[in-house]
């Protein structure tokens, strides 16, 4: 009688089929060397085409009055998102198609009132499966008792400097190895509901298990000399991708620290509890440099335009290290 082969080619039927699901449900992770590709762009080519001044521009329009403080649900947070979205457009981004958006806007209600709000996100695809959020919060707190605050620091410069890498990354002659997802929240002055909205999004379209997210907030102030970066605490643990970043700032010839205590939840912390690994990035986070935080004096005039320069460029060379190994 012949020997059996059904035994040997039902074991190697099961093994491929648990190696593809595992594939699915893989974390992130560094790709294989033989699967890097090399970049005919290097770090210093792509800083160079950095425009200060656009990055003033953004900061300028989205602070002035014509926006009344972007508060969620506010017409001047309407504008805001419009404004934000037709630059995208012009810089040639997409869509987050993988997440269920036909358009540029994700729309969210913030609990316990009748507030709509609108994140807006755009795609530059790399050549993985996986995903490198660059998130900032564009909503302030708008008008109160007849007084514009004009949200410069908190949080309009990251929002700037945001636009202004998404405009250098999408120039380059090839794609970076990561999809690169640019968003731009609303909601974080309201209990973080943007980004519990968006995180919550990726755990339904099976997305979260391939992100992490590099949150930014707070990247002017009127002094300080540092990167300072906020792990969130997550499952799978964000500790390899805080020190990371810190390498990466390191290399941009900056300072950093680990922050340890924050002033209020940030919207890292939305994505982390879905565990996702998140880290946020502010300027030389302490109270003393960050005095106008929350005030109606938080005004582009209050902002120091070289140190702008220098967390732009801790940012930028952040996005490029993580994007590209």
């Amino acid at each position: 009688m012949r020997p059996s082969c059904k035994g040997p080619i039902l074991t190697l039927f099961m093994i491929i089929v648990l190696a593809g699901a595992a594939t699915a449900c893989a974390p992130w992770r560094r790709p294989a060397p033989q699967a890097r590709r090399s970049q005919p762009n290097d770090f210093q080519e792509v800083w160079a085409a950095f425009d200060q001044a656009a990055v003033m521009q953004h900061l300028a329009e989205l602070t002035s009055p014509a926006y009344t403080g972007r508060a969620v649900g506010s017409e001047g947070e309407a504008k805001a998102a419009a404004y934000i979205a037709a630059q995208l457009v012009s810089f040639g981004l997409r869509p987050w198609r993988e997440i269920g958006l036909s358009g540029w806007e994700q729309g969210f209600s913030v609990a316990d009132s009748r507030l709509e709000g609108h994140n807006i996100a755009g795609v530059i695809e790399g050549s993985s499966k996986q995903w490198l959020l660059l998130a900032a919060h564009y909503d302030h707190l708008g008008i109160q008792d007849g007084v514009l605050y004009p949200g410069a620091d908190d949080n309009a410069a990251a929002v700037a400097i945001s636009l202004e890498i998404a405009r250098c990354l999408a120039q380059c002659s090839q794609p970076p190895l990561h999809n690169l997802a640019f968003v731009f929240l609303s909601g974080e002055e309201e209990n973080l509901s943007g980004s519990r909205a968006l995180a919550q999004q990726l755990r339904e379209q099976g997305l979260a298990g391939r992100c992490r997210v590099v949150n930014l907030d707070m990247l002017g102030g009127t002094g300080g000399n540092s990167l300072d970066v906020w792990r969130e605490p997550s499952q799978p643990s964000g500790a390899g991708l805080a020190r990371q970043v810190m390498q990466a700032i390191k290399q941009a010839g900056l300072k950093t620290k680990s922050v340890r205590r924050r002033f209020a939840p940030v919207d890292s912390r939305a994505f982390a509890r879905l565990g996702i690994p998140s880290v946020t990035l502010s300027w030389a986070y302490e109270a003393r440099y960050h005095p106008d935080r929350h005030q109606a004096s938080d005004t582009v005039e209050h902002l120091r335009p070289e140190l702008l320069a220098k967390a732009a460029r801790g940012v930028f060379h952040v996005v490029w290290v993580l994007s590209h190994s």
